[in-house]
């Protein structure tokens, strides 16, 4: 008889019994209102249940100082410019903490979205609203050079006229007085917290196994100056082109709350990661972490400009080091104040001629400084992990592109966002464990610029930025972080590990 005719397979073939297996999970949304506030800072509470998701999303609204219309977040960044620092803790226990959060968000991120899915899908939740039209194909409202970043009609913001920033005016959402006025931003917690996704499961963080602790959101605000632009007023006198930058003061924050959604999942998937605390090292989340390291480049001088940056990062598992940079060149004839009014607080400033070298664990990452304008756009995408959806304007200002005339700096649109980034990946599609290892040794990020000095037209018009004055620079540190979740005869213990 064969095999496939033996009576108990047979007779397995006719039962339709069904098994009785979990396959279900339940959803349950809760709204919340903050525990504590003050004029930039809240604090929210969780509860223990279920699985924190990471679509759940922080809201709130903006209002201006006045019943006026000439106030807009960012077209670029919207509500996601006004989140300075997001964290989420288990009793005394930080599992994640974002400092300079919008700005960290949009660089590893939201610049590597293309511009229909930000404009459409995102511009939904953030209020950003950025689009471009080719400069050949210039606008009558807007006569910039060739290769410039030119302003679409759709764009939520108009800044004006280059010359003399004639005709500015807010489009859309327009923040004003009245709350109610005002559209509602929404922020997707997973976002906020890299903790909350989990690679291949919906599960994220266990909140019902932290009974016995409380769970804390913390959020806190950005002043108005970081991110929302104020298009009124008039241009200064001597040939200074404005910031359209609001006051730090003239934003305020109201109605925010936390949609949360719980996800409950059966019982057996419950009790597996509860019995997963039980056994030898617990049950672990890996997930990313971001270190903000804030560090003065100073004012240029004569000749070449060589400094080295001490990051830092010791022992711990690095991936990726970046290099955020904002002149603090006060806006005059030689600094283009509109090359600041699209990015605000989020412009990373190109250099015409700058290089750098990384030295990991006491060895050059490169075999030379990387030079090139080209080559540092490469290891971007590879540092940030995806090639950056900037029009090429944004990252580029060297004298080949001035002397070619590819680009100028009289509509002051260009090379407002160009990061310098180091990948430290080794291959492996791990957090922990894919990136290097850093010793005793911190790491070393030399960097050299020749930057040039402001020029004018003499009829009040920017033709140079001035790139050779001091600077604030902040490095991006993005390094893999676990938390492990141990029960203990007294309940369960959360530890954090770099």
């Amino acid at each position: 008889m064969s095999a496939y005719m033996k009576p108990a397979t047979l007779a397995s073939l006719y039962d339709f019994d069904k098994p009785d297996v979990e396959q279900g999970f339940e959803i349950r949304s809760d709204t919340i209102d903050p525990l504590t506030t003050s004029s930039r800072r809240v604090k929210f509470r969780l509860e223990p249940i279920g699985y924190l998701d990471s679509n759940s999303l922080l809201l709130f609204k903006m209002t201006g100082p006045a019943a006026a219309d000439n106030y807009r977040a960012s077209c670029v960044t919207g509500g996601l410019g006004a989140i300075k620092m997001a964290r989420l803790s288990v009793g005394d226990t930080i599992i994640s903490e974002t400092q300079q959060c919008g700005r960290v968000l949009f660089m590893d991120k939201f610049s590597k979205l293309d511009r229909d899915s930000m404009s459409r899908r995102h511009a939904h939740y953030l209020g950003n609203s950025f689009t471009t039209v080719a400069p050949e194909s210039t606008l009558a409202s807007e006569d910039a050079a060739t290769g410039q970043v030119v302003m679409s009609d759709e764009c939520g913001s108009y800044f004006g006229l280059p010359a003399n920033y004639n005709n500015r005016v807010v489009r859309s959402q327009a923040i004003q007085q009245g709350k109610d006025l005002n559209y509602q931003v929404g922020i997707l917690l997973g976002d906020l917290f890299p903790c909350l996704k989990r690679a291949g499961t919906i599960r994220t963080l266990p909140l019902y196994l932290f009974d016995q602790y409380r769970i804390y959101i913390d959020i806190e605000f950005e002043d108005g100056d970081k991110f929302v632009n104020k298009l009124d007023g008039a241009q200064p006198g001597g040939g200074i082109s404005p910031l359209l930058q609001a006051g730090a003061g003239d934003i305020s924050y109201t109605d925010i709350k936390l949609q949360v959604d719980y996800v409950i999942m059966p019982s057996g998937v419950l009790d597996a990661d509860r019995a997963q605390t039980n056994k030898d090292g617990g049950l672990t989340l890996n997930y990313y972490d971001y270190l903000v390291v804030e560090k003065v480049l100073a004012a240029q001088g004569a000749g070449e400009q060589e400094v080295e940056f001490r990051i830092g990062a010791q022992e711990r598992d690095v991936h990726a080091v970046t290099m955020l940079k904002q002149l603090t060149t006060v806006p005059d004839a030689d600094f283009s104040g509109r090359n600041r009014a699209l990015m605000l607080n989020n412009v990373s400033d190109a250099v015409n001629v700058e290089s750098y070298q990384v030295n990991v664990n006491g060895v050059d990452r490169y075999p030379f400084f990387i030079e090139s304008p080209a080559t540092q756009y490469d290891l971007l995408s590879y540092g940030v992990g995806g090639e950056p959806e900037m029009e090429r304007p944004f990252l580029f200002q060297d004298d080949n592109d001035f002397a070619s005339g590819i680009t100028t700096a009289q509509s002051g649109l260009a090379g407002t966002y160009k990061p310098l980034s180091c990948d430290l990946r080794n291959g492996l599609p791990v957090v922990v464990g894919g990136g290097t290892l850093i010793g005793k040794y911190p790491i070393v990020w030399k960097y050299k610029r020749t930057g040039t000095a402001g020029a004018n037209d003499g009829a009040g018009l920017t033709t140079r930025n001035k790139m050779n004055g001091a600077a604030n620079v902040d490095f991006i540190v993005k390094a893999s972080k676990q938390a492990r979740i141990m029960s203990t005869p007294v309940g369960m213990d959360v530890t954090v590990g770099v």
